[in-house]
């Protein structure tokens, strides 16, 4: 997830997930690709042969032919979310031992336990 191959996207779920649309943006706190740094670490975020929101579509297409359930499907978004998200937090060597997160992720990592429905 981290890292990609020169000239190669990551998980394409990631990029679908974030061309999904307006109310799938607002529901799981998404951006454009460029924002993550699991996804900028090169420059192909979009991809002129790829339809990354029909795609996304499939996807849900898919799940439900599986029966995954629209609440399964909800909790799956919003983990792909927060892994992306967790991937923009920084942390700092506290101790040579122990590592804490910076003070300006807060807001982020509020976002991350939203989304994973972690009570904070």
């Amino acid at each position: 997830i981290t890292r990609q191959a020169p000239a190669e996207r990551g998980y394409h779920i990631f990029y679908a997930l974030c061309a999904s649309g307006e109310k799938n943006r607002q529901q799981y706190y998404l951006k454009s690709p460029s924002d993550y740094n699991y996804l900028s670490r090169n420059e192909h975020y979009w991809l002129p042969e790829m339809d990354d929101r029909e795609n996304f579509e499939s996807v849900c297409r898919a799940l439900t032919v599986l029966g995954v359930e629209a609440s399964e499907q909800t909790s799956l978004f919003s983990t792909l979310s927060a892994v992306l998200n967790l991937g923009n937090v920084a942390m700092k060597d506290l101790d040579g031992e122990a590592a804490g997160f910076m003070p300006e992720d807060e807001a982020l990592l509020a976002t991350v336990c939203n989304l994973l429905k972690i009570d904070v």
